[in-house]
Formats: C-alpha cells, structure tokens, sequence
C-alpha cells in the first residue's frame, strides 16, 4: 500500500528541509589520472571550493562542494612529473 512521503520531503524547493547540512565533517578525496581534464570539465558546473593547482604535497588538485555541503577532491600524484 502506497504511503505519503515525509514532511521533509514534501517541498523540493526548500532546499534547508530538503537537502540537510551534513552532520560529519571532512572531505572525500578521489585520487585519478587526468584531473586537468575534469577540472575543464566540471570547473562551470559546479560549486568550487577550491580551484585547480600543484600543491606542496606533491598533488594537483581541486575541490567542489556536493548538494550536501561536503567537499570532494579530485586530485593526482604529480611527484615524480614534470610538474615537480
């Protein structure tokens, strides 16, 4: 039998009851190939948190923000490149 949806859900355009801040803090980090690539790719499609650059721990990467406030890095090993 079909039940009703929870109030919370009920209105989509009230995005503090439907997307709730997170509760945890930290990030999720994405280790990969080719993040200049994606970095083109989604630079103008989503919340940046931080932009694309070599970092002194030997990473290239960048940082967005999800529709629940948590951060996502995606970045590459550059030791050992010709960026280091």
């Amino acid at each position: 039998m079909p039940t009703d949806e929870p109030d919370d859900c009920k209105d989509p355009d009230d995005k503090d009851e439907f997307f709730p801040r997170p509760n945890l803090t930290g990030s999720i980090f994405i280790f990969m190939e080719n993040v200049d690539e994606l970095w083109y790719k989604v630079k103008d499609k989503a919340t940046i948190k931080t932009h694309i650059a070599d970092r002194e721990y030997s990473m290239g990467d960048f940082s967005i923000l999800d529709n629940n406030g948590y951060e996502i890095v995606f970045g590459q090993d550059i030791s050992g490149s010709k960026y280091s």
